[in-house]
C-alpha cells in the first residue's frame, strides 16, 4: 500500500513539475513576442516621428527611413497596410536572403524575424517577393491571411511597400493557398515578368486560385508585390496575398 501511495505522489510531482515546465516555456515564448513587438513599435514611432518635414534628405532616401538605414544598410523599405498592425520595416540581404528569418532589425534573435525580400527579387524587381512568419499573437504576417475572405479583401484593398526613395502604393487583386510541392505547377515565386506572355501566365494562374474573383486585371508593366506566409492548413503550405502597383494619388 505504501509503495503504490508513493508511486502516485511521485507521479503526481512529475504531473506538477511538467505543467510548471510548459507553463514557463509558454510565458517565456509570449514575453519575447512581446519585445519584439515593442521593439519593431519603436522604429515605427521613429519613421512617424520623421514624416513631417521635408519629404527627402541630402542622401536622396525618404526622409522617414534615413535614419533607420543608417542603422541598418539592410533595410529596403518599408511595408504598410492601413487600420491594421501591419506597419514593418523590410529588409533585404541578397547574399543570405533568410538572414532575417529569426533576426530582429538591431540584428538580435527574434522569434517572428523580420519581413525579408525573398532570394532573387529585388526591391525594384517586376514582383517583389516578401515573406514574413504567420504569427499566432498577430504581428508580422499573423493577420495576412484574413484575406482569405472576399469581405475583408474589399474593406483593406490598398497597402504600401515604400523603397527607400520611393514611396509605393500597390492593390491586392488575389490571395490563395498553395504547397510547396505545388510550386512546379505555379511557381508564384517567379521574379521576372518582364515579358508580356510571362506576365500575363501569372496573373492567369493567380486568378485561377484565388479565394475569390479577381478584383482587376493590371496591364503589362505594373509591378507586383507578392506577400507570402506559413499556412497553418497543411504541411508546407502557404498564404499568398499578391498586390499590383496603381498610382500614389489613387
Amino acid at each position: 500500500m505504501m509503495k503504490k501511495l508513493q508511486f502516485w505522489q511521485a507521479a503526481l510531482v512529475f504531473c506538477i513539475l511538467g505543467f510548471l515546465f510548459s507553463a514557463g516555456r509558454a510565458a517565456s515564448s509570449a514575453f519575447q513576442s512581446y519585445r519584439e513587438d515593442q521593439a519593431n513599435r519603436a522604429l515605427l514611432q521613429q519613421v512617424r516621428q520623421l514624416s513631417d518635414g521635408e519629404k527627402y534628405a541630402s542622401s536622396g532616401r525618404l526622409t522617414r527611413y534615413d535614419a533607420l538605414y543608417q542603422q541598418n544598410n539592410d533595410l529596403a523599405g518599408w511595408l504598410s497596410f492601413p487600420e491594421t498592425a501591419l506597419d514593418c520595416p523590410v529588409m533585404y540581404t541578397p547574399e543570405d536572403p533568410e538572414k532575417y528569418l529569426r533576426m530582429a532589425f538591431d540584428g538580435s534573435y527574434a522569434i517572428s524575424g523580420s519581413l525579408f525580400i525573398g532570394d532573387g527579387s529585388s526591391p525594384d524587381g517586376s514582383n517583389v517577393i516578401v515573406y514574413g512568419h504567420n504569427m499566432k499573437n498577430g504581428t508580422m504576417f499573423g493577420g495576412l491571411t484574413a484575406y482569405a475572405q472576399e469581405d475583408y479583401a474589399k474593406a483593406h484593398p490598398v497597402f504600401r511597400l515604400d523603397t527607400l526613395t520611393e514611396e509605393r502604393e500597390y492593390r491586392v487583386i488575389a490571395a490563395f493557398y498553395c504547397a510547396a510541392e505545388e510550386e512546379e505547377a505555379f511557381p508564384y515565386q517567379y521574379v521576372d515578368l518582364t515579358h508580356p506572355e510571362t506576365f500575363a501566365q501569372y496573373l492567369e494562374k493567380a486568378g485561377e486560385r484565388s479565394l475569390w474573383p479577381m478584383s482587376f486585371q493590371p496591364e503589362f508593366g505594373t509591378r507586383l508585390a507578392l506577400l507570402s506566409t506559413c499556412s497553418y492548413q497543411g504541411e508546407d503550405g502557404r498564404f499568398v496575398v499578391l498586390g499590383a502597383e496603381i498610382e500614389a494619388d489613387v
